[in-house]
C-alpha cells in the first residue's frame, strides 16, 4: 500500500511539474508576441511621425536625404513583412488530443492515464521547444529592424538639417 501511495504521489509530482513547463511555454510565446507587437507598433508610429515631417518639410530633397528615405522605407517594408511571418508562423503542439484523451478514460485506470497525459504534454513541449527558440529568434530579427528604421530616421533627420542648415 505504501509503495502505490509513493508511485501515486511521484506521479502527481510529474504531472505538475510537465503542466507548470506547459505553462512557462505559453508565457514565453505570450511574451515573445507581446514583444514583436509593440516593436511593430512603435515602428508604424515612428514611420508615421517621419511621413508627416516628410510633409512638412516639403521638397525637393537633396539627393542624400532622398536616398536615406528609400532605405528607411525600405527597412521599414521589411520590417513589416518579417514581423508579420513572424507573428503567423508559430508551428504549436497542444498534445494530447482531448477527445482522445476522453474517449480513454473510461478503458484505463487512471493512474495509466495520469502517466500517458504526463507523457502526451513532455511530447508536446519537446516539440515546442524548438519552434519558441525559432520565434525568439525571428522576434529579435523583427525588433532589430524596428530599431534600424528608427535609427535611420534619425539619421535622415540629422542630414536634413545638416544639409539645410548649409545651404
Amino acid at each position: 500500500m505504501a509503495d502505490d501511495d509513493t508511485s501515486r504521489r511521484s506521479m502527481q509530482l510529474y504531472l505538475t511539474e510537465v503542466r507548470w513547463r506547459r505553462d512557462d511555454q505559453i508565457q514565453r510565446l505570450s511574451r515573445l508576441e507581446q514583444k514583436l507587437v509593440t516593436a511593430f507598433t512603435l515602428n508604424v508610429a515612428v514611420i508615421a511621425l517621419f511621413g508627416a515631417s516628410l510633409g512638412i518639410a516639403g521638397g525637393p530633397f537633396p539627393l542624400a536625404v532622398e536616398i536615406l528615405v528609400y532605405c528607411t522605407v525600405s527597412l521599414f517594408a521589411l520590417g513589416v513583412v518579417v514581423s508579420t511571418r513572424v507573428y503567423l508562423s508559430m508551428r504549436w503542439s497542444q498534445t494530447p488530443d482531448l477527445q482522445y484523451f476522453l474517449a480513454q478514460l473510461g478503458s484505463h485506470e487512471p493512474e495509466a492515464m495520469e502517466e500517458w497525459l504526463a507523457d502526451e504534454i513532455t511530447r508536446g513541449i519537446v516539440d515546442n521547444e524548438s519552434a519558441l527558440d525559432g520565434k525568439s529568434r525571428d522576434t529579435a530579427i523583427a525588433v532589430l529592424l524596428s530599431a534600424g528604421t528608427a535609427v535611420l530616421v534619425g539619421v535622415t533627420a540629422a542630414v536634413y538639417l545638416a544639409l539645410g542648415v548649409a545651404s
